[in-house]
């Protein structure tokens, strides 16, 4: 349990500082709306973490679960990231 822990927590902080390198330059509340997919992935090892605790054996594939919430977080971002990109040429048009 201490092993998958240390594992998903500097997985977790990888994807936070790899996302802040993506975003550090956007300003306003789109700061705000790209920490989403990070606060997605944080949501998910709290909820693991504790499902975990109650029964050893209900999350034996937790790598492959890893991964699959990373991907998911990631989509998310592209999301935010493509809809910055297009408010951000919106307004310049004018």
């Amino acid at each position: 349990m201490i092993a998958m822990l240390g594992i998903i927590t500097v997985w977790t902080a990888g994807f936070a500082g790899l996302n802040h390198l993506v975003v550090r330059k956007w300003r306003d509340s789109w700061q705000l709306a790209a920490w989403s997919p990070t606060m997605l992935l944080v949501l998910w090892v709290i909820y693991l973490t504790i499902d975990s605790s109650n029964d050893s054996t209900s999350h034996n594939l937790w790598p492959i679960e890893l991964l699959g919430m990373t991907m998911l977080s990631l989509i998310v971002l592209a999301f935010v990231a493509v809809a910055y990109d297009a408010r951000t040429k919106w307004k310049a048009r004018g």
